[in-house]
């Protein structure tokens, strides 16, 4: 029993001559196979040391490791049991569960600044929107009254010109009249004839065609020299200012016609009616404008408030994980991909 106990307590093993000694190597295929897979881990590490600092990672470098990986590992998976299967799943799985802890703590700095600039958006856009309503009303205001200034400069001149245009775009020759003066300048006489003489002998067709052409041009000059009266009559009528911005719908045909008011000042006849109908009021615009710079004013403090938060989040989380971090786990990661797919290779076959 002492015998037995002394044994138990010796790990079952012997002193004498014959004895080999304590083993430092692991006796199970488990524990062999954990402990190939380590040694493989740290091989795999000094190579990735050594490519990354000498030679940056280069994919040509990162290949030729792969290559070499692959080949060790089918010469290892049919000369040796050293990498057991249970042992390799065993430290795959732990391998990658690690790696996908990694990746996530490494991108945990990316995932709060993207969160922290999208609550900030709506800011920014706030802010913007503040500033290009500040600058649009800035410059419609600064337009509004150079178009002003050059119409009371020269009202008489650009109410006649619309007028012309007014003219010109409402005194024309009826369909019939048109049709008349068409037919004077040759067009087919049909409508004028009977068609049905175009297909028998008519000695009298010529004559007849010529008393229409005849009959068609005096109708053409009539109706001309009457629509030069008319377009006459009407620019000899004069368009008052009251008139221009009072009646709406007697100049939606011309809205779109441009006016030269000045070098640079081109402005269409809708536009200048729209101006012309706004009261002149420099206390109102400068009150719109005091809004418009207040709004602007509150929008940037909310903004740098919200920048300043948004900056503190992001530091705090760049403490926790480091950028530096994150590249490691890139720089290294190729490696460790070939390490584990190496060591799947490697396990004995049958």
């Amino acid at each position: 029993m002492a015998e037995a106990a002394r044994e138990a307590n010796s790990g079952g093993q012997r002193n004498g001559p014959d004895s080999e000694g304590p083993s430092r190597w692991p006796r199970t295929p488990f524990g062999r196979g954990i402990a190939a897979c380590f040694l493989a881990a740290l091989a795999m590490a000094g190579v990735a040391a050594l490519g990354h600092y000498l030679l940056a990672s280069a994919v040509p470098f990162v290949a030729l490791v792969a290559l070499a990986t692959f080949l060790l590992a089918r010469r290892a998976a049919h000369q040796s049991t050293l990498f057991n299967k249970e042992a390799v799943d065993v430290f795959y799985y732990s391998l990658g569960l690690v790696g996908v802890l990694v990746f996530f703590a490494s991108g945990y700095p990316q995932r709060i600044e993207h969160e922290a600039l999208e609550a900030l958006r709506p800011h920014a856009e706030r802010r913007e929107a503040a500033r290009e309503a500040l600058g649009d009303h800035i410059l419609l205001s600064a337009r509004s009254a150079r178009i002003r200034s050059a119409f009371a400069g020269n009202a008489t001149e650009i109410l006649a010109e619309i007028r012309r245009m007014e003219v010109a775009a409402t005194v024309r020759l009826s369909q019939a009249e048109m049709l008349a003066c068409q037919q004077a300048g040759g067009l087919p006489l049909h409508g004028l004839l009977d068609p049905a003489d175009e297909e028998r002998l008519d000695p009298t067709r010529e004559a007849r065609e010529t008393l229409a052409r005849e009959m068609a041009r005096a109708a053409c000059d009539t109706a001309i020299e009457m629509q030069q009266q008319r377009i006459a009559a009407a620019r000899a009528s004069t368009l008052s200012r009251d008139r221009f911005l009072a009646d709406g719908n007697r100049f939606e045909g011309i809205a779109d016609r441009r006016l030269v008011l000045g070098e640079d000042l081109v402005v269409s006849v809708g536009d200048l009616r729209a101006v012309l109908r706004q009261p002149d009021d420099p206390a109102a615009e400068d009150a719109a404008r005091d809004r418009l710079e207040i709004a602007l004013a509150q929008a940037e403090q909310v903004y740098e408030r919200e920048k300043s938060a948004a900056d503190t989040t992001i530091d705090a989380a760049r403490l926790v994980m480091p950028r530096e971090a994150g590249l490691i786990a890139l720089v290294i990661w190729p490696y460790v991909l070939i390490l584990l797919l190496g060591l799947k290779l490697a396990r004995p076959h049958g």
